[in-house]
Formats: C-alpha cells, structure tokens, sequence
C-alpha cells in the first residue's frame, strides 16, 4: 500500500511539473497562440539519482490483504484520515471471509444437510455489524477519545476473527 502511494505521489509531482512547464498551471489551455508550448512540452526530466522506475500502471491497494487491521490500529487521531480510507477495505475483507465461510457452508448444506448450527452464523454476523459499528464511531471520534474508540474497534475486529474461526470450526473442516 505505501509502494502505491510513493507511486501516486512520484507521479502527481511529475505531472505537476509539466503542467508548470508546459504553461497549463496559468490556467491558459495550450494553443496555436502559443509557439513556444510544443518545444517546452517535450522536455525530458532526468530522473532524481537513486530512484526507481515508476510504472504507469497503477494498482488498487490490496483490499484483503491480512495486514490491513494491523496496519489501521496504530494510527493516531492525526492519521485519522488514513483511518478512515482503510477501514472499508478492512470491512471488506471481513465481509469477504463471510461470503467465503457462507458458500462453503451451502455447498455442504447440500450434501450433508445443516451442519453448522445458526447461533454460530448468528454470532458472526453481530460481530461483523459490531465491527462496522465501531468503525463508524470512530468517525465521531475526537483527540480526547481516539484511543478508546480505537481499543473498541479492535476489540470488535478481534470477535470477528473469533466467530470466523467458531465457524471453521463448527463443521466446515
């Protein structure tokens, strides 16, 4: 994830670069009027020494990506826009282990019948929506109560990988 946004931000000051050089920051769009803006837009800019080609390709951030929780509970109340540009990813993957845990679940369903008892299904979920909860209070949060709000999340994201592994472990291995 910090490889693509070096990535991003590599290629937002280059092209904040030629658009200075090329006259677009002016707010002038380039013309005929203009003799000089074809000889200055094709100004080469000789790479910083040491850096790393940048790809024009640029990536989605892994959304299922396991570090994802522990990337977001050590952000502080300054980073909180981080925060909140994560979380739905980390929502994400837990909705994605659900959706998982429930197709392996109905493919067995259909051959063996009802193995997994519902109050395991049903903890699952409320822990999933407590999670979610959690993470929506934090955008309520101020510097006073970041923390607590912070520990909470963490605790609800621990239930969840909790009720994740109660399924598993209830009849799907």
């Amino acid at each position: 994830m910090q490889k693509n946004i070096i990535r991003i931000l590599t290629l937002s000051a280059v092209g904040g670069a030629l658009s200075v050089a090329s006259g677009c920051a002016s707010g002038r769009p380039p013309s005929a009027k203009n003799p000089d803006f074809y000889e200055r837009s094709s100004v080469e800019i000789a790479p910083a020494p040491g850096a790393q080609p940048v790809s024009n390709e640029l990536s989605a951030p892994d959304p299922l990506a396991p570090a994802n929780w522990q990337v977001l509970e050590v952000l502080t109340y300054d980073q909180r826009l981080q925060f909140y540009g994560g979380f739905p990813f980390v929502l994400a993957a837990v909705d994605k282990q659900i959706a998982d845990l429930n197709a392996k679940r109905s493919r067995l369903r259909r051959v063996l019948g009802n193995l997994i008892p519902n109050p395991v299904i049903k903890e699952l979920r409320a822990a999933r929506e407590n999670f979610a909860k959690a993470g929506s209070k934090m955008n309520a949060a101020d510097v006073h109560d970041w923390d607590e709000n912070m520990d909470l999340a963490g605790l609800a994201w621990q239930r969840t990988q909790d009720a994740v592994v109660k399924v598993r472990g209830s009849a799907l291995n």
